[in-house]
């Protein structure tokens, strides 16, 4: 599973990637000038892109250590076919019925690809929660997470603001400026925190 996440996680990353050279591609061949705020959507979108991978990171990171996971853990995960807005512990013993005649296990890993189907990650506080659910200690991590902080934010107002600039006035672009090193600065912070996140899940803590 670990050889598996890293492969998934560099092909994404190779797609934030083609999505910058789109960028840089338009740009030696425009004119010079005052840089169209549009331009730059593919870099916005690469940051989207970027997120993405990271959350099918924990996505596969679930699916390979919560099926052995602490009681605790599983403890937070619904019941598979439970209503999405009941708690993960409030259920009755005749909601069991339509698993009759299932093995636990197989009770337990879909109970978790549906969970896993519903993840997102919205800050760094859901970062480190979902790495203790995976019985990793998130400390060991606290450098990575001022950047990603930054990408996530960004990527949260490129989605459901459409990076608009708030500081809107005269003289101003009515959408954020990004910069290519800005992206980039983001991904290989993004690559050496998955690296190292995987290797220590392997290495099991």
């Amino acid at each position: 599973m670990k050889d598996y996440t890293l492969s998934e996680f560099h092909q994404n990353n190779n797609r934030v990637s083609n999505l910058v050279a789109v960028y840089e591609a338009s740009q030696s061949t425009r004119r010079q000038g005052r840089r169209d705020a549009k331009s730059a959507d593919p870099l916005r979108a690469a940051v989207v892109f970027l997120h993405s991978a990271l959350e099918e990171v924990f996505r596969n990171l679930f699916l390979w250590k919560l099926p052995s996971g602490s009681r605790e853990s599983l403890n937070l995960v619904p019941l598979v076919g439970m209503p999405a807005n009941q708690r993960a512990k409030s259920f009755l013993l005749g909601d069991l019925l339509p698993y009759e005649g299932q093995f636990v296990h197989n009770i337990i890993r879909d109970s978790i690809d549906a969970y896993v189907d519903q993840m997102n990650l919205n800050g760094i506080q859901d970062v480190c929660s979902n790495l203790r659910m995976v019985g990793i200690e998130s400390a060991q991590f606290d450098h990575f997470y001022p950047k990603l902080a930054k990408c996530m934010a960004r990527r949260h107002q490129i989605v459901h603001q459409m990076d608009r600039n708030h500081a809107v006035g005269t003289g101003n672009a009515r959408v954020q400026s990004i910069s290519v090193n800005q992206v980039r600065d983001w991904q290989e912070n993004t690559k050496r925190f998955v690296q190292e996140v995987v290797e220590v899940a392997d290495n099991g803590t």
